[in-house]
């Protein structure tokens, strides 16, 4: 990374010394009213990833205070270690230096002042072992400098409680004059801020005006600094090595353009709320294709801003947790990457949400350099995340476009995610070019188009999807086009979805152990194996789910507009669009217009309601029940016990639409060889590639893989481990002519002991 360069820091020493020839009176941003409300309409986003991980750390004199939240997607508390080492490679490395169930915090002493540590949370398995969780801080413990709304101007150095500084920008430049600092920013507002940023300057709030760091509470002692017109409320562009944000308001009144923008530097952006900004709320940019940085936003709420939530771009590694991207004009969160030449970009978000926002929820855009050289690639984890209510093309856009770029690739795990009454498509993939992909609990309910959306104009690949329920959405539940990238699905659920449930109309896709149910056309150009179908909404099914979908066109009035009545009825127990919330069908008509009780809130139509039996809680429960046609009927292994089909039998038992604190596996196929679009030579050995860990070789037996002519014979092939790859290799006599099937059964396992996340079918031609 680039050091601080010269120019830079002769403008920012000729910035404080104009700034010191002014009386500090000038400077003074004072008290004030507090703004009004956040701005962000119903504020209503689902929670479904365990909120588990840190949340603040306050660097003070030869201490820091880290805070931590610690409870599963199930309201468990969890026990949990608090890490810390000097060197960021090795924070895990030594033994615990605090502990706790549930949420909390502790104050680390004897700390050496201007040595930079970095600290981590795990989970305590109570037996010696510990898995991390969330990103690492950062923390550089230095004596505070003290800013308090109200201070007099004229005692003030900002060194004690009692001299503190009136405003922020004195406390910014006087930590900057000593190379750096730690800025505490006592609870108040802090009016028509216009304030630069440097490199080991970090800024904190919440604090009463003793300045106690035991009773350090943002929430409840907001420190709000408020935007000016037409300036940033804080920029950052010094090229070194970052600043820390923690447990401030950035509200900018429509006055403010931008909250936070860094330009070519790093941050750490921890407990902020930022709202109200006339342009975007938070901007992280790197113009210098091969300057790669971190950004990390952490425990943060961005609603209600001009433009986008958060807007990144360059050649950036992006972490977002456990953050809120409400109401926003544009995107909720935009990124254009850049993976420059040899690099591997790796983009985290967890247990976050995106609801309510003008443009896409998430929008990703992943890209080369200009001259592309050597081979890099992206490395994508979203999880236990939301998207609700956004619009334009998807609640979550993901868009490759390095296409046809030789050397280029990414690799994609979506998991434990909720994609819910958005106006186009729940999940939007573009995978135009070589990439890996695993689609692993995703609930897409409600949706104006399609559930999941897979394409590619360019580049053949695949992508898996297993335990996931795509229901009422009103275009397919999923759809792969474009030809190059079909689905594997496995367990699955397909139901109530307007105009299919699985359609594949340009490429084979397959599905396996899955139910299909209340639609019409429940697979298009799809092969099917082990699969069911269900369109009658009085069999035995699940122990809870809708027994009829209505889809919803617009509104008039109060009132909606559905495409068709059928037996709807006065009193009927709905549910608008999977949102969880119980209503009556209180009136119907004109036409085919019908009330809710009680009215709707926030919605966007196109969409779906579901009916449910009376007396049945709207709450689905996706369990099998006994004597359904899915009892008994997935795929299974030679001798193995029967399995149901459906989302709650996949390997790892996991729940669609939430994300535990443990997840379950990542282990999957990520890529075949020859291609499923092509032929299978009479001879040709089908080589398997993993994702996620190492192939157990141990596990890749007859019974765990198991190839099948098209009359559905097995067939004696051989199996090779072959590096990290698993070789199928031809039966003697080579394929038969026609189609081959080969199953990959979930006792297939990785050296880490996980079983494959998606028990899956590929199916080849043989000329």
């Amino acid at each position: 990374m680039r050091r601080w360069s010269s120019d830079r820091r002769s403008a920012a020493v000729a910035l404080l010394l104009a700034c010191s020839a002014l009386p500090l009176v000038s400077c003074t941003g004072g008290g004030g009213s507090k703004p009004g409300g956040s701005g962000s309409g119903n504020g209503s986003a689902s929670d479904v990833g365990a909120d588990v991980g840190l949340s603040s750390a306050v660097a003070g004199d030869g201490e820091v205070r880290v805070f931590w939240d610690a409870v599963d997607v199930d309201g468990t508390d969890l026990d949990v270690a608090l890490f810390q080492s000097i060197d960021p490679d090795a924070v895990y490395s030594g033994a615990p230096v605090a502990s706790g169930l549930g949420a909390g915090s502790a104050t680390l002493t004897g700390l050496a002042n201007g040595t930079k540590i970095f600290l981590g949370l795990a989970l305590d398995d109570g037996a010696g072992g510990y898995t991390p969780v969330g990103t690492v801080f950062s923390a550089r413990p230095n004596p505070p400098i003290y800013v308090r709304a109200g201070a007099d101007p004229n005692l003030a150095d900002g060194l004690s409680p009692a001299t503190a500084f009136p405003e922020p920008q004195s406390g910014i430049l006087t930590a900057f004059a000593h190379g750096g600092g730690n800025v505490w920013i006592a609870t108040g507002d802090y009016l028509d801020q216009a304030l630069p940023l440097w490199s080991r300057v970090d800024l904190y709030g919440g604090f009463a005006s003793d300045f106690s760091l035991a009773t350090r509470d943002p929430a409840a002692q907001p420190s709000r600094l408020h935007g000016k017109n037409p300036f940033n409320l804080f920029t950052l562009n010094d090229g070194d090595t970052g600043v820390v944000l923690d447990g401030l308001e950035l509200v900018g009144d429509g006055l403010g353009v931008i909250g936070f923008e860094s330009q070519d530097t790093p941050c750490e952006l921890r407990s902020l709320v930022v709202r109200g900004m006339k342009g975007r709320g938070l901007k992280v940019a790197s113009a210098i294709e091969t300057l790669v940085f971190d950004a990390r936003v952490v425990d943060c709420v961005v609603e209600a801003n001009g433009a986008d939530g958060l807007f990144v771009q360059g050649a950036i590694q992006l972490t977002v947790e456990r953050s809120r991207f409400v109401g926003n004009a544009q995107e909720g969160c935009e990124a254009g990457l850049i993976a420059p030449d040899g690099e591997r970009i790796v983009v985290g978000v967890r247990g976050s949400q995106f609801a309510d926002n003008g443009f896409e929820g998430l929008k990703l855009n992943l890209k080369a350099p200009i001259a592309p050289t050597f081979p890099a690639s992206f490395d994508i984890a979203l999880e236990g995340s939301s998207f609700e209510r956004n619009r334009q093309k998807a609640g979550l856009l993901l868009d490759i476009d390095f296409n046809l770029i030789a050397g280029w690739s990414m690799d994609l795990v979506l998991r434990g995610c909720l994609a819910r009454n958005n106006e186009a498509d729940g999940v939007q993939l573009q995978l135009d070019s070589t990439s890996t992909t695993l689609i692993q609990g995703l609930v897409a309910s409600g949706n104006g188009g399609d559930g999941l959306q897979v394409s590619s104009q360019s580049t053949p690949s695949h992508a898996v999807v297993a335990a996931s329920v795509f229901s009422g959405n009103r275009g397919y539940g999923v759809l792969a086009e474009n030809g190059n990238v079909p689905v594997l699905a496995s367990h699955s659920l397909f139901t109530g979805n307007s105009l299919g449930g699985f359609a594949s109309p340009d490429v084979t896709s397959t599905v396996v152990s899955s139910v299909a149910a209340l639609q019409t056309n429940a697979f298009s150009g799809v092969t099917q194996h082990h699969t069911v179908t269900e369109n009658d909404p009085d069999a035995p099914l699940f122990v809870r789910t809708p027994r009829e979908f209505r889809g919803v066109d617009t509104t008039a009035g109060s009132k909606l507009v559905l495409t068709s009545l059928g037996d709807l009825a006065v009193g009927d127990r709905i549910e608008f669009a999977d949102d969880g919330v119980e209503r009556t069908l209180s009136s119907i008509g004109p036409g085919t217009q019908v009330a809710l009780s009680p009215a709707l809130d926030a919605f966007l139509v196109p969409s779906s309601l579901g009916r449910f039996a009376p007396g049945v809680a709207v709450d689905e429960d996706w369990h099998v029940v006994a004597g359904s046609v899915a009892e008994g009927a997935a795929m299974i292994p030679t001798g193995g016990a029967a399995v149901d089909a459906g989302p709650l039998s996949a390997p790892g038992v996991v729940t669609p639409g939430v994300l535990a604190a443990l997840p379950p596996t990542r282990f999957f196929v990520s890529s075949v060889s020859p291609r499923l679009d092509q032929a299978l030579g009479a001879n040709d050995t089908i080589e398997l590639t993993f994702l996620g860990s190492t192939l157990d070789a141990s596990s890749a037996d007859a019974s765990h893989v198991r190839a099948l002519d098209g009359a559905g014979t097995a067939l004696a092939v051989q199996l090779l481990s072959v590096g990290d790859q698993l070789h199928v290799a031809a039966p003697a006599g080579g394929w038969p002519s026609g189609t081959v099937r080969l199953e990959l059964h979930a006792g297939l396992a990785a050296q880490s002991g996980d079983e494959l996340a998606a028990p899956t079918l590929l199916v080849y031609s043989v000329p």
